[in-house]
């Protein structure tokens, strides 16, 4: 019995479905209508909650002298000039942000550029008991650039002509402004969360007040299900591994730089675990979801995801 199959062409690509409902498609050929892919959308909000974390720093409620506390320990950076760095690096990163977003190619390269710099000057030549978490933090860093500038599906991308990229709706606006400030609204949750400013009850209810109805209504306003699914499932997985990254650099920091001090487990730890594995299991099911639901197949027959 022959496989039956359909073919949708337009002027630009030329995608075919079979039997089991998989699309298939040249991946040479450029699309118009390629969508933003996840690992792009994750690096993304990655750096937004880092301009936001940045910007906390600014918060003299907690004690802290602007200009006269160092922000990295054993640099030979003057710490003027520390405060100066995160500032104008605070400015950029939000540029990159929105370039990410755009799918613009100068912005990674921005990006780049930027964090290469950021720990050329970091370096903490003058106090060797930081380097564990300088370097746990590089390594961070370099896989996140690793995908983003070595991923085939990314550099097609970021490679699309000018006039193929989507341009501005207000459907679009509206949609992304939901999405930013879900980001920012998740960041403030689990900030207060581990900084122990908000309790895990708390944390809930902002939970199903506030980050849930906003990404129902950013799913439809755009009335894109893939694409809506697939931003969700990026930011869900991307929050977890920002705050763990963060609190995994400090503690050893702590461990290692003042080894006299007992680290100990906060009341609430478990909870507050809880939390983030919930977020991280959720933007999981989703990814898996969306990959086995949306799944391309190109034409040598294997499987793929944009």
């Amino acid at each position: 019995m022959k496989a039956h199959s359909t073919s949708v062409q337009t002027s630009v690509v030329s995608v075919n479905v079979d039997e089991a409902g998989c699309q298939k498609f040249n991946p040479d050929i450029k699309s118009s209508n390629m969508k933003r892919p996840a690992i792009v959308t994750g690096i993304a909000c990655l750096n937004l909650m880092g301009v936001l974390s940045a910007l906390w720093l600014y918060d003299t409620k907690g004690g802290v002298r602007i200009g006269s506390d160092p922000l990295f320990i054993g640099s030979v950076l003057p710490i003027r000039w520390q405060w100066n760095l995160v500032t104008a690096s605070t400015a950029v990163s939000l540029l990159t942000t929105i370039g990410l977003f755009r799918g613009w190619n100068w912005a990674r390269w921005l990006a780049l550029a930027l964090i290469v710099l950021f720990y050329i000057v970091t370096v903490p030549v003058r106090d060797v008991h930081m380097l564990p978490s300088y370097f746990f933090t590089l390594a961070g860093s370099t896989l996140t650039f690793s995908l983003l500038f070595f991923s085939p599906v990314i550099n097609r991308y970021f490679a699309r002509p000018a006039e193929e990229k989507r341009k501005l709706t207000i459907r679009g606006i509206i949609g992304m402004t939901l999405f930013v400030f879900t980001v920012f609204t998740l960041h403030s949750i689990v900030r207060g969360l581990f900084w122990r400013t908000l309790s895990v009850e708390v944390a809930w209810i902002g939970l199903g007040l506030f980050v849930l109805p906003a990404l129902l209504l950013s799913l439809l306003v755009r009335w894109h299900l893939e694409v809506s699914l697939r931003e969700i499932s990026a930011l869900l997985l991307a929050v977890p591994i920002f705050f763990v990254n963060q609190l995994a650099g400090w503690v050893l920091v702590l461990h290692f730089a003042y080894s006299a001090v007992l680290l100990r487990y906060p009341e609430g730890l478990l909870q507050r675990a809880l939390f983030m594995l919930a977020l991280g299991a959720g933007g999981l099911l989703l990814a898996v979801y969306v990959a086995r639901r949306y799944r391309i197949t190109p034409a040598d027959g294997s499987k793929q995801v944009i």
